[in-house]
């Protein structure tokens, strides 16, 4: 049987597979569309998570390129050349920022580790439903190659002839 006759024959099995009553098929499709969905979910999180923790790095880095540079203009001009008010304020402006910054660091640093972990995840659940679809693949050739065989075995009701090369699988044509 040449490989064209096989392709034509899996196409036929194909088509009088899909006549036939869904055996399991609609509850394995209902799987794998239930793993698209998750995996789509968790991708979207993920991807959310560190786009945020990303965010709040950017947002310190910032601030603090604000903040430093008129902090240390502050500290390093001669006493008494500001007024004592506008001291207070640019004391209390720096430590609300390096304040603040600290805060920010420890969430982001928080979301970025809930990213990783989202990303571990990931990568096990689409490695999950690889396998999934898979063994679904496998179960379909599986279940066509033996309607095929069926077929075959109408087609041909009599003795096998001496030249089939499925008669003497160790021969060669």
């Amino acid at each position: 049987m040449s490989e064209r006759d096989f392709s034509d024959s899996l196409l036929q099995a194909s088509r009088a597979e899909q006549s036939g009553p869904l055996d399991g098929r609609d509850q394995t499709a209902q799987i794998l569309q239930r793993d698209r969905r998750r995996i789509r979910l968790l991708c979207g999180a993920t991807l959310l998570l560190w786009l945020l923790g990303s965010c709040g790095i950017a947002f310190v880095l910032y601030e603090l390129s604000v903040h430093v540079p008129l902090y240390l203009d502050f500290r390093y001009e001669k006493v008494g050349t500001t007024p004592m008010d506008r001291r207070q304020s640019i004391t209390e402006s720096a430590l609300g920022g390096f304040s603040i910054g600290i805060v920010v660091i420890s969430c982001s640093v928080a979301v970025l580790a809930l990213a990783a972990l989202g990303t571990f995840l990931l990568v096990l659940d689409t490695r999950r439903a690889t396998l999934r679809q898979i063994n679904t693949s496998l179960a379909l050739i599986s279940e066509r190659l033996e309607r095929l065989q069926e077929l075959r075995e109408r087609e041909r009701p009599g003795p096998p002839s001496g030249n089939d090369s499925l008669a003497h699988p160790l021969r060669d044509n």
